[in-house]
Parts: structure tokens; C-alpha cells; sequence
């Protein structure tokens, strides 16, 4: 441990040694930055008497691939980073771990201001080797690069550039969803039109392909065929694995949704099998064709990830004498074929409580026979809305325990990805981050920390809120009421929600606007009361669509009332997205035609609309 006045800071310098220009750039940047920040001592790169140093070193003692240390010795602070990126990480880190630096969201950091601070050793031991929680500050073209690497997110939706370490050792054509991808019809689709159905898939035309092609009724590949699915998949498949010489973890995974490829010779072995035995006996053809290739050409060996998803879920299994055993031998997963689960389940309960959905648990106890290693894609918002209140707060610290217990090596937890602005899913985001990345902290603790320094003063407020929201899902569940509390739920119907639930919301929310408004002025008031904005959105939206469950003798007139108020609030509050691929407008085109197919409107009535 050692401890650095703001006055002693200024005999040091940071360097950095083994970094690429890129890399070394970024986490330089960083380091000066944030000590800056926090001390108001400018450090510089020039030799002083004692150094910040960042260095490389792939024999770094860690069993993580992006592992580092920070540690401090005669007054010299080293972080020793196993990779590139790494080091990145790692600077960030020393903000954090050393600085007291929180990074709440991307356009949200907590920078205490100090007289001296400690370095404290320190080693990154992440629960996951790959780890993410999908909302807009660090997915895809809303992502943040910075950002991702403040919070160590490490996926394979979002490609770090080369200057905060570049692609990960995973990799899928469109990332995942991809199998049509290994087919191309442009070059099989007029000679081999069998190989293809199409489809419709989010409002889009498209195709999937045979999984049966090419494969004997024993599941081994079908030699005398000269051209299959199953052969263009291998082919394409070793092109990337050529062109990827790092990428370790290959993604093979169906089309989004319920549609497959269906005909008599699917069903026949479906029958047998079950439609998860056809995707493993699939892919256990492709993952031993490419690496029978890749052994003899380039020396290496990699591993194909598929889904256990839809139409999918259900394990390959049959039970003789209460044991769980695989149909036969050839569903049974190829070392090298990982299996992620994408399991939809998780407001009520945690993904491995005692009264979660009996088919979940059951999924999961079934595949263990089947594979060895796994992924997982877990849920953590209604997808159909999202404003609603998704009860999963409480289930964060289970989740992650027994996500480890069972031996997950990729934890990707899907909140709001098209979204940068998720009341819930920005904090939920923050605690399932920090855990992943080894925080000793409860989910509550770091939800506070969270709630504190986004709300500053009304934070006590936002807590009230979700207590109010959870509590009335509590009290549904202790009176055996049916819920679905799947991602696709009824969160957002006017039963589950009672009109007084959301008064009372809205009456803590003018509470914490009032506690902001007496603290702050000008820009800083202005942007807390966007933050509070983003809360009321959730009751305003819930009032405007069950308008008529609520008043079932409203009228069109006080019914527009709740629109517009909830439509100024969520401009207001800056919100990007309504639900996945919708923007505000296109959610209020479409939850206004819904309503009007529901309700026909009625003559008159008072509104409660204040």
C-alpha cells in the first residue's frame, strides 16, 4: 500500500512499456486524466523521481486472458497488464481502485476531488472470461469505446477498435443469428434451392438453411454428396478461422425466432432427436470438419458456440430410471461445441431459485448431460415495453452466483441494447458490471452507490419508486396471482399496475423535482431533472395505455391528456428508444392503434389527468 500526496504526485510521471501507439495512448490519457481530475496535478510523461508505469507482459501470472495488477514498491506504481487490452482496462481501473473514480454511465462519472489517495494491490479476477450487460452506452453504434473499457465489457456484439485492444477471441458473421450467413445463397440459391426456406424475421425477408443437408442418418458427415449445407458451413467457417488467426470461439447460431427449416426428412428425424438434436449433431459436423482442417493446416484447434434458444431449448435427453441421458451418442456436444443458453425468465425469480419456471430449471439440468461448456444469454427488461417496470433488481447477486456455480464462461445479460437512456436497465447495468468484474460489493450496495450519484438528492426517491413497484409485484405473487413474468410479459397492463401504484409514483417523483430544484441551478438542475424525467416515464407511459382500463367510460379528449404528457416527459428526458427497434414516435404510432382496436371511445368522462 502506498499513499500519494497531491503534493508528492507531483515528483512522478507515467509511462508505459510493451503498449502498441494506439493502446499506450488511451491509457496514458487516461491515467494523467483522471489525476488530474481528482488532485489537480497536471503529470506529465517526462522522467521525474518516481513513475506510473503501464507495462505488458503476456507471462503475467493471471488465469484470465485480460488480467492486470496494479501494485506499488519504493513508491513506484506498476500495472502490469497480461494483453492490450488489458492495459487499457487497467488504467481505467487505477482511476477507480486508486482514485475513488466511479463511471456510472457514459455521460456519468462520479470524480471525487482529493488531497492525497492509496494504492492499494489490486488484481482483476473477473467472474466470466467474457462478460457484458447489453444497453446502449457500450452496444454498437451507440457505444462509447472509452466507456467499454472503463467498464471491462468484453462481447461479441461490439468491436473494441485497435486502440482499446481490438477484437476479441470471439467471433460470428452479424455476430450471432448468422447460419445463413455460412450458406450463401447468392452463390447456392438458384443450384441448390433445397438447402433454403425462407422466412420472415423482425419485418425483414430472409432465408435459413437445412441443418439435416449433407449429414447421414448416423450424424456423420455425407461424403458422396458434393455439395451440402453442411460442406458450404465448414468452408466458410475455416475461411474465418483462417482470417481470424486469434479468435478462439467461432458463433454458429440460428435465426432469430420460431421459423426453421422444415420438411418430412426434419420431421422424421426430429421425431428421434428432437430439434436439438439436429442442431448438435450439426454442429458437431461442422466443428470436427473445420478442425480436422485447421489441425493439419494451421496447427490450431477452435471452438463453435450454438444456441440453445426457441425452438432449441429443449435438451436432447431421455430419462431411464429417473436418470437424465442423451438420446444417443450423437447429441452429445463435441468438446470443442459450446452451448449458450437464451432463457427469458427472470423478474419474478433468479434464473436458479426454487420457484423459478419448472422449465428453465429443467432446461438446464438437461443440457449439463448433454455439453460440457457454456454460455449464457440471459434477459433483464420487457422487451415489449421499455418503460414497464421489470421487477429483477432483487435477483442480481443469485443470478451471478449461480451463473459461476454452473460454470458459465460468457455472461451476457440483455437489457436495453438499442437504448442509452434505461432508467433501470443504467443501474441494474452498473451493479451486474462491477460484480462481473469482481466487485466484493452486494448488488445493493452498488445499486446505492449507483442511485446516489446519478440522483444526487433525490436519489431516496428513485429507491422509494421501485420499492413501491416491487413491493405490488410481492404482494401478486403472495396472493397467487398469475403472472407472466417472462421478458414478453404483461408488465405493462393496467392489472398488474393499479392506477393508485402510479399516482403514488408520480407524487415521490414531484417530491425528489422539488429536492433538486432547491439544491441546484441552471445546468446542474437541469440535468438532474432529466434523470428524474427518465423515472416518470414509467408511470405516465403505464396511465396513457390503459387510459381505458382505468376510466372505462373516458373519452378521446382526456385520454390525449396522458399521451401528451407522457410523450413531453420522455422528450424531455432525452429517451432514445420506446422498445427494441422502435423509436418514440414509432411506439406511439403503434400503441395508439392498438388502444383504438381495444377501446372504442365513449361519450364523456373525468379525467384525473393533472
Amino acid at each position: 500500500m502506498l499513499n500519494i500526496t497531491n503534493e508528492q504526485l507531483k515528483n512522478y510521471s507515467v509511462n508505459a512499456v510493451g503498449l502498441k501507439d494506439g493502446p499506450r495512448r488511451v491509457a496514458i490519457s487516461a491515467i494523467k486524466k483522471y489525476l488530474y481530475s481528482v488532485t489537480g496535478v497536471n503529470v506529465g510523461e517526462e522522467a521525474k523521481q518516481f513513475s506510473i508505469s503501464v507495462v505488458v507482459d503476456a507471462a503475467l501470472d493471471t488465469p484470465h486472458t485480460d488480467g492486470f495488477k496494479i501494485s506499488a514498491q519504493d513508491k513506484n506504481v506498476t500495472i502490469t497488464a497480461k494483453t492490450q487490452r488489458a492495459a487499457v482496462y487497467a488504467a481505467f481501473a487505477f482511476a477507480e481502485e486508486c482514485l475513488g473514480v466511479r463511471f456510472l454511465t457514459k455521460d456519468c462519472e462520479i470524480i471525487p476531488k482529493k488531497e492525497s489517495f492509496t494504492v492499494k494491490e489490486y488484481s482483476y479476477e473477473p467472474l466470466f472470461d467474457m462478460r457484458t450487460y447489453l444497453v446502449g452506452d457500450t452496444f454498437q453504434d451507440l457505444s462509447d469505446q472509452d466507456f467499454m473499457a472503463k467498464v471491462r465489457v468484453k462481447d461479441l456484439f461490439t468491436e473494441a477498435d485497435e486502440d482499446h485492444g481490438g477484437r476479441t477471441e470471439a467471433y460470428g458473421r452479424n455476430v450471432c443469428h448468422n447460419f445463413h450467413y455460412y450458406v450463401p445463397y447468392e452463390k447456392y440459391g438458384k443450384t441448390h434451392p433445397e438447402f433454403y426456406r425462407h422466412i420472415v424475421v423482425n419485418d425483414e425477408e430472409m432465408t435459413t438453411i437445412d441443418i439435416t443437408n449433407g449429414l447421414n442418418d448416423d450424424g456423420t458427415l455425407n461424403e458422396a454428396m458434393p455439395e451440402s449445407v453442411v460442406k458450404s458451413v465448414i468452408e466458410e467457417m475455416y475461411a474465418d478461422v483462417k482470417a481470424f488467426p486469434d479468435v478462439k470461439v467461432f458463433s454458429l447460431t440460428q435465426e432469430d425466432g420460431a421459423d426453421y427449416f422444415d420438411d418430412e426428412n426434419n420431421r422424421r428425424l426430429e421425431q428421434k432427436y428432437k430439434r436439438s438434436g439436429l442442431l448438435v449433431r450439426f454442429c458437431n459436423a461442422v466443428v470436427r470438419g473445420v478442425n480436422e482442417r485447421a489441425k493439419k493446416e494451421l496447427g490450431r484447434t477452435v471452438k463453435i458456440m450454438t444456441f440453445a434458444y426457441h425452438y432449441t431449448k429443449d435438451a436432447p435427453v431421455k430419462y431411464e430410471n429417473g436418470e437424465i441421458l442423451p438420446i444417443d451418442d450423437t447429441v452429445v456436444a463435441d468438446e470443442n461445441l459450446v452451448i449458450q443458453f437464451a432463457l427469458f425468465s427472470n423478474a419474478a425469480y433468479d434464473y436458479f431459485s426454487k420457484y423459478q419456471d419448472e422449465g428453465i430449471s429443467k432446461n438446464m439440468r438437461e443440457w449439463r448431460v448433454i455439453a460440457k461448456e457454456f454460455w449464457f444469454w440471459a434477459y433483464d427488461i420487457a422487451f415489449n415495453n421499455f418503460f414497464a417496470f421489470y421487477d429483477s433488481f432483487k435477483n442480481i447477486d443469485a443470478n451471478l452466483k449461480g451463473f459461476k456455480d454452473y460454470g458459465i464462461t460468457y455472461m451476457c445479460m440483455q437489457g436495453s441494447n438499442d437504448s442509452a437512456k434505461s432508467w433501470q436497465c443504467n443501474a441494474r447495468a452498473y451493479a451486474y458490471r462491477q460484480i462481473m468484474n469482481g466487485s466484493k460489493l452486494t448488488a445493493r450496495e452498488l445499486l446505492d452507490e449507483y442511485l446516489d450519484g446519478y440522483y444526487s438528492v433525490a436519489a431516496d426517491e428513485v429507491r422509494e419508486v421501485i420499492r413501491l413497484f416491487s413491493d405490488n409485484y410481492a404482494e401478486k405473487l403472495r396472493r397467487g396471482e398469475k403472472i407472466n413474468f417472462t421478458t414478453f410479459g404483461n408488465f405493462s397492463n393496467g392489472e398488474n399496475n393499479p392506477y393508485d401504484l402510479l399516482v403514488n409514483a408520480l407524487k415521490v417523483l414531484e417530491t425528489a423535482e422539488n429536492k433538486i430544484s432547491e439544491k441546484y441551478d441552471g445546468e446542474e438542475k437541469e440535468r438532474y431533472l432529466k434523470r428524474i424525467a427518465g423515472v416518470k416515464v414509467t408511470p405516465l407511459d403505464l396511465m396513457y395505455l390503459n387510459y381505458y382500463y382505468y376510466f372505462p367510460n373516458g373519452n378521446e379528449e382526456a385520454r390525449a391528456n396522458f399521451r401528451e404528457r407522457f410523450v413531453e416527459t420522455a422528450r424531455y428526458a432525452g429517451i432514445d428508444r420506446a422498445r427494441e427497434r422502435y423509436s418514440l414516435d414509432r411506439y406511439v404510432a403503434f400503441t395508439e392503434s392498438e388502444v383504438k382496436e381495444k377501446k372504442e371511445p365513449q361519450p364523456s368522462a373525468e379525467s384525473p389527468c393533472e
